[in-house]
């Protein structure tokens, strides 16, 4: 063999190898590499340092309605009397990202129904005051989690990620979960979520603040079309410190039923109090 075909036999080698590893590294990294490397930009609760922490939640709005309660029921205190737990609204969020709740207890006894006069109109009335702080809370501790959910490092056993690509600033991803389709944009510290779903379409708006070289969700306006009805929410997060953790101070849910018509139902401010951070041993 003459070095002419040597040197060109050398020369395909080469080239067939190069073409072999560039191959191989379009295989191994996947849309979930790519996307689970794209999503450290954003604040993970879960990779801090900390085994659980666990928060005292303080609804003004449900506080005040309570107080007020108990102000009408005074000149009737030897008839009825108010039992509630609403101080003992706790909060607990592992590490895993498994959340815990401490239901607030609220009820009205009645002691002697002599000179309340209708008893069948008062225990009505007890029956709606009891739902409305059931509503309230139930509403709380789904906002709260909502708000959670961002901190989440992403679960590969939940997500499939079908598509992430990048071109400047911008960022699409596409992943189904929980048998959905998500498209999101990310341009800056903005994202823009659109979800289809056979009963109801949904698209998100939300804002990141960058701390600590992270971004952390900020402020967000989600707007639902249903079958027979349009939903709009909002929500702002504000943060503290406890020590190194970063972690929600105060949150305002906002709920507008019907959009168009401005059917806005009162906001709701959760402040996370007295928080207390158990690490890890």
């Amino acid at each position: 063999m003459n070095n002419y075909k040597k040197k060109w036999l050398l020369a395909f080698f080469a080239l067939l190898f190069s073409f072999l590893f560039l191959l191989r590294g379009n295989i191994t990294a996947s849309p979930w590499d790519d996307y689970a490397k794209f999503m450290n930009r954003f604040y993970q609760l879960d990779k801090q340092d900390f085994k659980v922490i666990t928060c005292r939640i303080e609804v003004p709005l449900l506080e005040q309605m309570v107080s007020e309660v108990k102000n009408k029921l005074k000149p009737y205190e030897n008839q009825m009397k108010v039992v509630e737990t609403i101080p003992e609204f706790l909060f607990t969020i592992e590490k895993s990202g498994k959340s815990h709740f401490n239901k607030p207890f609220f009820n009205i006894n009645i002691i002697s129904d002599e000179g309340i006069g209708n008893i069948k109109k008062v225990k009505s009335g007890i029956k709606t005051l009891k739902e409305r702080v059931r509503s309230i809370v139930e509403n709380v501790m789904q906002i709260v989690d909502a708000v959670f959910e961002n901190y989440k490092s992403p679960d590969k056993s939940m997500y499939e990620v079908r598509e992430i690509s990048h071109v400047g600033s911008r960022t699409k991803t596409v992943y189904k979960k929980g048998g959905i389709e998500y498209v999101r944009i990310y341009t800056d510290n903005e994202c823009i979520e659109t979800a289809a779903d056979p009963l109801e379409s949904a698209q998100s708006r939300i804002t990141y603040t960058n701390m600590d070289d992270k971004l952390l969700y900020s402020k967000a306006q989600v707007d639902l079309k249903l079958i027979d009805k349009e939903i709009s929410v909002g929500l702002s997060v504000n943060y503290q410190n406890l020590g190194q953790i970063i972690f929600p101070d105060k949150i305002i849910g906002i709920k507008i039923i019907n959009a168009h018509e401005k059917k806005e139902s009162p906001p709701i401010n959760i402040f996370l109090k007295d928080c207390k951070v158990f690490l890890t041993e």
